[in-house]
């Protein structure tokens, strides 16, 4: 059985305020990508984003957290919660839901050394991710949960430019979708920054010493 959310999804989009990056915000690297795979015959879109471009530094540290307040955040929610004299428990886990006669009762959680108690609610929604909400189902009783898992894997390919510097900028600043109905897949540039080249110093030092090139990082 198919279920349609295209309407749900339109309306996330619209209340992340999701829309395509501004080319004044694509960096050198990313430029140059699309600039090669347009020559190679690709269409290249600007990547859809949650970000306010306002704001944007386009420093690329949307990962690590955003220090401008541009990247949208769950927390926003949270901050709307607090005003409406919601409670928010912290470093606290859910270990499964409690229900009886198909009806939901509430939760089940632990909180650090205090052990487990229950929490009586009329409504639970359970948004874990897409690896832990099965699994607090599968400890609530629905043992199937989760036999449709979806992952969505993706391989990265890495380049090495005998000139150039690595300089800061936007990850995953353009698309190329085409492919998408046909293979499942789409192609986008995940530009690292200079930190995150660091892990891969071991791997750079071979080769650099089997090729003969000298990376310019």
């Amino acid at each position: 059985m198919e279920i349609n959310l295209e309407r749900e999804f339109r309306e996330a989009e619209t209340e992340l305020g999701v829309a395509p990056l501004p080319g004044r915000l694509m960096g050198k690297r990313a430029r140059r990508l699309r600039e090669a795979s347009e020559e190679a015959g690709y269409k290249v879109k600007p990547m859809p984003k949650f970000i306010d471009f306002s704001k944007c530094r386009g420093c690329g540290l949307c990962v690590p957290g955003c220090r401008y307040g541009a990247k949208w955040t769950s927390q926003k929610y949270l901050s709307e919660a607090l005003r409406a004299s919601a409670k928010i428990l912290t470093k606290t886990s859910v270990d499964r839901v409690v229900h009886s006669g198909g009806e939901v009762k509430g939760l089940q959680v632990h909180r650090g050394t205090s052990g487990s108690y229950e929490i009586e609610v009329e409504n639970v929604v359970l948004a874990a991710g897409g690896i832990e909400t099965p699994i607090i189902l599968q400890r609530s009783g629905l043992e199937n949960a989760g036999s449709h898992l979806f992952l969505d894997l993706f391989i990265n390919t890495y380049g090495i430019l005998s000139e150039g510097r690595m300089e800061d900028e936007i990850g995953m600043a353009t698309v190329i979708d085409e492919m998408h109905e046909s293979h499942g897949l789409i192609l986008s540039p995940i530009l690292d920054m200079f930190l995150d080249m660091l892990l891969y110093l071991s791997l750079f030092k071979k080769i650099r010493a089997s090729e003969g090139i000298k990376p310019s990082v």
